[in-house]
């Protein structure tokens, strides 16, 4: 990899927890393994009603599997900034100057606080209003300006779900960087997913492990290796 992980800070932004390992959970694993360190930034959780046996999923549930899932990675620090109700589903309804002050200088995990040389964060046309507002912020955050008195990573990508070619665009956007995963990093990943049992429906459903496994083995495919995770580079700077 051109990019080594070895010695990267590295800040993922995920609208709700189980984002952040759909999206890039294999890179974290892969982080994690090499060396990096790997921070979280959840903006939001709360109960949901659903299409499952069950019919629905508890705030208490996902938080517990969010605290499960972080010590597993062996994630180096996380933080959830809006809990609640009031917030889950909702982050669209919320003044994007209150996201951007989070990712920005928000309390432990932020730009400011981590200075994290990479930076990750969702699709800005994911069909989930949570997962646009999110991204838009993160990108508003991010904007170049000298690094003087703010942190300013110095790579910047996007991430995809797998159901990413539903989207808000007309033609979905094609991944412009791979990063490849090895067998044990793939395994470390799919195990992270089934940890949030809650939010695992049907067995072959987008956001099954069967589903994450299948993509890794297509953008392999895509990038001449045998499992991978595409992103979006927004920054690259040398």
């Amino acid at each position: 990899m051109l990019i080594s992980l070895k010695n990267q800070k590295i800040l993922v932004i995920a609208p709700h927890p189980d984002d952040e390992v759909i999206g890039c959970g294999g890179l974290i694993a892969r982080a994690k393994r090499e060396g990096g360190k790997v921070f979280v930034l959840y903006f939001t959780v709360g109960a949901a009603k659903d299409f499952s046996r069950k019919g629905s999923s508890t705030a208490g549930e996902r938080i517990l599997e969010m605290h499960r899932v972080a010590r597993f990675l062996k994630i180096d620090g996380y933080r959830l900034a809006f809990p609640g109700d009031d917030y889950h589903l909702r982050l669209d309804a919320i003044p994007q100057r209150e996201i951007i002050n989070e990712i920005e200088q928000g309390k432990k995990i932020s730009l400011e606080s981590i200075r994290p040389t990479i930076l990750l964060t969702c699709d800005p046309n994911d069909y989930n209003q949570d997962h646009r507002a999110a991204s838009l912020a993160t990108i508003t955050a991010a904007r170049p300006v000298p690094n003087t008195f703010k942190s300013l990573p110095r790579i910047v990508l996007t991430y995809k779900h797998s159901v990413g070619t539903w989207t808000t665009n007309a033609v979905p956007s094609a991944p412009n960087l791979y990063v490849g995963l090895s067998p044990r990093d793939l395994a470390a990943k799919l195990a992270a997913l089934r940890l949030y049992r809650s939010q695992l429906k049907h067995p072959r459903g987008p956001f099954s492990p069967y589903a994450v496994a299948t993509l890794a083995k297509l953008r392999g495919l895509q990038a001449g290796l045998d499992y991978a995770e595409a992103f979006s580079l927004k920054r690259l700077v040398t």
